[in-house]
């Protein structure tokens, strides 16, 4: 196997796991967090990362099968990001009971940590990459994961007052 196709498969693994983390990470903050339109937006986050790491897992597969770095962006990019944040997904009253520190104002910070450190992951790579589908794929990634931040950043912003 050339060198350029073990370098993408490092990482894809690694993306893999990043993607995981995120996905257990959201699927607990899902079941934990007591307001039930803070439930669907975890578990919508959640879905997000087992989506993005199916994604990777099937593009390592593919690569690994044919033993060298081709393969269709547009293929592994199609599914888009299903969690917004046009309009406040914690109720009025929810915010109401927020007062300090809460598991769901925790969590949404929490979670802001994960998707910074995979947008800084995804960047670095993306700068290092030398295959041009690969890069791209990055990118991609980095969009994914700044979409989901921007979320968790309105959340916060909406239970404490400042939406």
């Amino acid at each position: 196997m050339l060198e350029k196709t073990v370098q993408l498969l490092k990482v894809l693994k690694e993306a893999i796991r990043v993607e995981n983390d995120g996905y257990h990470f959201y699927r607990i903050a899902a079941q934990k967090t007591d307001d039930s339109k803070g439930k669907r937006v975890f578990a919508s986050l959640a879905q997000d990362e087992l989506d993005h790491g199916s994604m990777l897992k099937g593009l390592y597969q593919a690569i690994e099968d044919a033993g060298e770095p081709k393969f269709d962006l547009k293929k592994w990019t199609k599914k888009k990001p299903r969690t917004r944040s046009k309009s406040p997904i914690f109720t009025a009253e929810f915010r109401g009971k927020i007062k300090g520190e809460h598991f769901a104002l925790s969590a949404l910070r929490i979670g802001q940590l994960l998707e910074r450190d995979s947008i800084d992951f995804y960047s670095k790579n993306a700068k290092r990459a030398k295959h041009p589908e690969l890069k791209s794929l990055l990118n991609f990634m980095v969009q994914w994961e700044r979409d989901h931040l921007k979320v968790l950043v309105d959340l916060e912003n909406f239970l404490v007052g400042k939406l």
